[in-house]
């Protein structure tokens, strides 16, 4: 399991030796996992393909068992039209400014897009709550 800084790390190298490619591999890499999560967890609908019925409950607790941080899904979670999903203490953007969650937005993007089968445009902002956690916010909304 990697730890924040560890991620840190590895997210540095990858930006240092990709310069401004950087972000879209990390995005890349985190919409192939969670395209892979919605496969391996999700219903599979046999006449289009792709997976629906996907309980967002189940998502936030294997994202939080995972030590992701603690998440939280709004919005049009049934239909996927536009979600919001809050991340208090994200593992993978802790303290970092430069390329916030890159990886868990594209792991949101995969999920939703398997679920839903629809593109998406996407956001995210990342700030230090009144707590003092750091918390990031990543919308999904469908192009169609």
């Amino acid at each position: 399991m990697l730890s924040s800084d560890s991620w840190a790390s590895l997210e540095d190298g990858i930006h240092s030796k990709f310069s401004g490619k950087g972000s879209l591999i990390i995005l890349q890499m985190g919409f192939s996992y969670g395209s892979n999560i919605a496969e391996k967890i999700g219903i599979l609908n046999p006449d289009t393909g792709r997976t629906f019925q996907l309980d967002p409950t189940l998502l936030v607790q294997i994202m939080t068992k995972a030590g992701w941080g603690l998440i939280s899904f709004t919005g049009d979670v049934d239909l996927g039209t536009h979600v919001s999903i809050l991340v208090r203490n994200c593992v993978f953007c802790k303290e970092k400014d430069s390329y916030p969650c890159d990886f868990l937005r594209g792991v949101i993007l995969g999920l939703a897009t398997r679920m839903f089968g629809r593109e998406y445009l996407s956001s995210t902002s990342c700030v230090m709550d009144k707590d003092g956690r750091h918390t990031c916010q990543i919308e999904i909304t469908s192009k169609q």
